[in-house]
């Protein structure tokens, strides 16, 4: 049995929303009130056992609460970005849902056996089990759908992108000149060569593509000179330290906060100053090339 298709289909990634502080809080809240209707129209009896009080009912939410302040917060942080968004694959979202389903029906377990300490332990973990599957899984399938939708909508993106070539040839062949300091002769390049400029103090390195492969030069001139004196709109910078070429931009990552792109040959990503990222976007969509964001 081959199954090296599967095993490739878990590395596959995994898009989803993009899970903002604000969201995450909104996830649990709706978590929460679904788990709370789901339980009054199904399971009614739930409501009527004898050890039903405020206190049970307080400390099941509180437990719902933390166990997803736990994986939505926390968890990426104890393993390094491990399920962060942009990290995430087919068998990530699988082991992020499995121990989601786990630590719920171990707590809620438990704290049916401190309210009524005849229930055997089995017997309320399976309990707590069923319960929790019977619940979980209609936001899961929610989240599953919107993740389908995002993927989708990504691939659309990507199809635009490669159908156009990304870009505009009649502006990537223009010429461009960059200065190289007094007494020196400026530096020229395509257009569509340039990936980037990087600030090195009063230096500036000018990183371009050449017979494929990503070269850098170095020219004795601050970036703010090499803002003022090319003048194209499809250079911008981004940043204090960066002047980036638009048509070199494959994907805007992150939000209002916290803002980077992945520029084309380039793995590292460079950052976007918050005050930048608006009309970045706005520059950017003027013109004719497409950028998935």
């Amino acid at each position: 049995m081959n199954l090296k298709p599967f095993f490739t289909w878990l590395k596959h990634p995994f898009f989803v929303w993009e899970y903002t502080p604000k969201r995450k809080v909104l996830l649990i809240i709706f978590i929460e009130i679904f788990s709370i209707l789901f339980k009054a129209v199904y399971y009614p009896e739930y409501f009527k056992l004898p050890y039903n009080n405020l206190v049970f009912y307080f400390t099941h939410a509180l437990i719902n609460v933390l166990v997803l302040v736990f994986m939505l917060f926390v968890l990426p942080l104890m393993f390094n970005g491990y399920f962060k968004d942009d990290r995430r694959t087919v068998f990530r979202e699988l082991i992020w849902i499995v121990v989601l389903f786990l630590l719920l029906t171990v707590f809620h377990a438990m704290s049916i056996i401190v309210e009524n300490s005849v229930t055997p332990f089995r017997k309320s973990l399976f309990e707590s089990f069923y319960i929790n599957i019977s619940i979980g899984i209609f936001p899961i399938m929610i989240m599953l759908f919107l993740a389908y939708i995002r993927s989708l909508e990504i691939k659309l993106k990507e199809l635009e992108l490669f159908s156009s070539e990304y870009l505009d040839r009649s502006h990537s062949d223009r010429l461009i000149r960059i200065p190289k300091g007094k007494g020196n002769e400026d530096f020229k390049l395509s257009l569509g060569d340039l990936i980037y400029i990087k600030s090195s103090n009063n230096y500036s390195e000018i990183f371009f593509k050449k017979e494929d492969k990503v070269k850098k030069t170095i020219v004795r001139v601050p970036i703010s000179e090499i803002e003022s004196k090319v003048n194209s709109e499809y250079l911008y910078r981004i940043h204090r330290g960066f002047i980036i070429n638009f048509l070199a931009i494959t994907k805007v990552l992150g939000n209002a906060n916290k803002c980077s792109i992945k520029l084309k040959e380039i793995d590292e990503k460079i950052p976007v100053s918050r005050s930048k990222r608006k009309e970045m976007l706005e520059n950017l969509h003027k013109l004719p090339i497409k950028v998935v964001v």
